[in-house]
């Protein structure tokens, strides 16, 4: 009787591990995944310049974030820097 219980256990352990399988696989083929360069991926933390002559509140900006977890951005330390 203990064959046929071991054969019976490994039975639904198999069945158990196709299904968790089929489960994932339905779930992966299902997901959206977005491609980025290397060049987006380093550069997504970095507040970007966009005046002439704002790289000084561009660079203060994305230090501010980065050590200060903010989200200023230029215009925003342009307004607070005295003219």
């Amino acid at each position: 009787m203990s064959c046929s219980s071991d054969k019976r256990r490994h039975t639904i352990k198999t069945f158990n591990k196709i299904c968790l399988i089929v489960c994932l696989f339905a779930n992966f083929t299902n997901a959206e995944f977005i491609v980025q360069s290397y060049q987006e991926i380093k550069n997504q933390r970095v507040v970007r310049q966009t005046y002439e002559e704002s790289c000084g509140a561009s660079s203060l900006a994305t230090l501010i974030n980065l050590i200060d977890n903010q989200k200023f951005n230029e215009l925003e330390i342009l307004k607070l820097m005295p003219p």
